[in-house]
C-alpha cells in the first residue's frame, strides 16, 4: 500500500524481481533526471524507461495517471532536454519517450492514441525471458508482435 493505493506484485517470483518492484513502487511516480550521468545510469540499470521531457502540461499529468497504474511494471521520469543525449531529435515539447532495445520512441497522440495505452503496449523489450508471468502481461497488453525466448 501506498498513499492507500493497493500495488499487487505481478512479477516473476526472484529476489530480484520483488526487490526491483519494491523499489520502483516505494519511490516518486515520476522520479527526476536531473543530469546526463543520471540519465545514462537509468538506461544502464532498466531495460525500459519512459520520460517525459518538457514543462508541466496536460501530457505530464496524463503521464503522471498513467505511471500510477503501470509503476508496478517500469520505471517512470521527467528530465529536461539537456539531459538527454545530443543526437536524440525531439521536433516538439513537451514529449514523452520510451527508451528500451538501445533505441528511443517518441510518444505520438495522432498515432499511438491513448498515452497508457501506447506505454502497455510498448513497454516489453523486443527479446525477453519468457515466463508465465510475461506471458499472461503480453496477452493482457495487446502486444504480440514481440519475439518471445523461452
Amino acid at each position: 500500500l501506498k498513499n492507500n493505493v493497493k500495488y499487487n506484485y505481478p512479477g516473476s517470483r526472484t529476489k530480484d524481481g520483488i526487490l526491483d518492484f519494491v523499489d520502483r513502487v516505494s519511490g516518486p511516480l515520476v522520479r527526476s533526471l536531473s543530469s546526463t550521468r543520471l540519465f545514462q545510469h537509468a538506461i544502464n540499470r532498466h531495460d525500459v524507461i519512459v520520460v517525459y521531457v518538457g514543462a508541466t502540461s496536460e501530457l505530464k499529468e496524463n503521464l503522471t495517471a498513467a505511471a500510477e497504474e503501470l509503476i508496478v511494471h517500469t520505471y517512470f521520469f521527467s528530465a529536461s532536454r539537456e539531459v538527454l543525449p545530443k543526437e536524440l531529435t525531439l521536433t516538439s515539447l513537451p514529449a514523452v519517450l520510451l527508451f528500451k532495445d538501445g533505441t528511443h520512441f517518441i510518444y505520438d497522440k495522432e498515432q499511438d492514441g491513448e498515452l497508457k495505452s501506447w506505454i502497455k503496449r510498448e513497454r516489453f523489450p523486443n527479446v525477453f525471458l519468457i515466463d508465465s508471468y510475461t506471458l499472461y502481461a503480453m496477452g493482457e497488453s495487446g502486444n504480440s508482435s514481440t519475439p518471445l525466448t523461452v
